[in-house]
């Protein structure tokens, strides 16, 4: 069973279709995901479990969709799954269906650049780009400080962003606050559950955030050790004696699995961690008599206002940065879409960054930063 979901509509030609299909899996593999783990669907006969929303989905349109994919695609758009209009060889947002013309697209005139871009926004709606791939180790360094560090480098190579105390926080940095912050910007929490992990009061902390903040867990459960009972819910691999070399290194059978349970986990937490924050935003939006039009490129979310004007949402999950406000606003002023919002879940972030989240949005005019619980009133001043 894939983890990630890629649908094509509206296009029957093979060549157009393998074209993509090619391009998005040598992208994917650039950036450490394996084809195997994405199912590409184009046809109305089989778009396999689409309407299982625990896994990433997204997908792209180049026409009007016909039969029973028209309803798939309609149901897609109702869920606030990332649909991308491609208007492909001169086809305009007026020559689509009404529910496709408000959703952000991109064009395709057989343009390389341009599939490259398609591409792109498909990756990022997937949570597939390398700087997505978040991970996060919580473990004690008197314990198991050795196979952190061997975690940290295996699964870097294999693309993901691993955060570990002793090699990503710079001197002079405020540690605590780094450490909330790229624990609440991870998908994954790796533990490594040693005896005396829940006795520390920093892991037992690390522990209990990722659990607020529905962060996915994996919990590495060291040999002769019984784990606690608030763990229970987590994904547990319990390690033997044998699934340690002469040096206590993990073996590579169990770094290979650590890996491929990681991405499982992450592929279930991004999905998860993107409805909850599209549907407190849909939530905040019916609250002042706006709706939600649909998710399209780079997970631009359109709504309409109670009174007809269209504005765009950036919905960031983990931690806004000033990168990604830049990113967006350059995005949005390439698609003409004026001043967006970029809408975050403030849970987890420290108030030092909320100030700095604060400072931004005063002093950079070109996108608008909201927190999803006040999305309801900052959507009714664009009114």
């Amino acid at each position: 069973m894939s983890l990630y979901d890629f649908h094509i509509f509206g296009v029957s030609d093979p060549c157009l279709i393998g074209l993509f299909e090619n391009r998005l899996f040598q992208a994917a593999q650039h950036g450490g995901v394996e084809a195997s783990d994405i199912s590409v669907f184009s046809s109305d006969k089989d778009r396999g479990d689409w309407r299982n929303m625990k896994r990433p989905i997204a997908a792209v349109t180049f026409d009007e969709p016909s039969g029973t994919d028209l309803s798939v695609l309609e149901d897609f758009i109702k869920r606030r799954v990332p649909v991308i209009p491609v208007f492909a060889f001169g086809k305009k947002p007026k020559d689509f269906p009404e529910i496709l013309q408000a959703i952000n697209g991109l064009p395709y005139d057989g343009d390389q650049a341009q599939a490259d871009r398609i591409v792109q926004a498909a990756l990022d709606a997937l949570g597939l780009l390398r700087e997505q791939r978040r991970v996060f180790i919580s473990y004690r360094r008197n314990e198991a400080s050795g196979v952190a560090l061997q975690l940290h480098d295996h699964l870097s190579s294999l693309g993901f962003s691993v955060f570990l105390d002793t090699h990503s926080i710079r001197p002079g940095e405020f540690f605590q606050g780094v450490l909330w912050q790229n624990l609440c910007d991870s998908d994954v929490l790796v533990m490594l559950d040693t005896r005396s992990y829940f006795k520390s009061k920093w892991t037992k902390e690390e522990f209990g955030k990722a659990r607020s903040s529905e962060i996915s867990i994996l919990r590495l459960v060291w040999p002769g050790h019984s784990p606690v009972d608030e763990t229970a819910l987590s994904e547990t691999m319990q390690l033997s004696t044998d699934e340690f070399d002469d040096h206590l290194a993990l073996v590579d059978t169990v770094l290979d699995e650590v890996a491929q349970k990681t991405e499982r986990l992450r592929a279930r937490s991004i999905a998860a961690r993107h409805l909850q924050i599209t549907g407190k935003l849909k939530d905040e939006a019916k609250i002042v008599g706006a709706s939600i039009l649909g998710a399209g490129a780079f997970r631009a979310v359109s709504v309409r206002l109670a009174t007809g004007k269209d504005v765009w949402v950036y919905p960031v999950i983990g931690v806004p940065t000033a990168n990604i406000m830049n990113d967006i606003a350059r995005k949005a002023a390439d698609a003409n879409q004026g001043c967006p919002f970029l809408v975050y879940d403030e849970q987890g972030l420290t108030d030092q960054w909320l100030e700095h989240l604060a400072w931004l949005n005063t002093h950079i005019p070109e996108v608008d930063f909201m927190r999803v619980s006040r999305a309801g009133s900052e959507l009714r001043k664009r009114a």
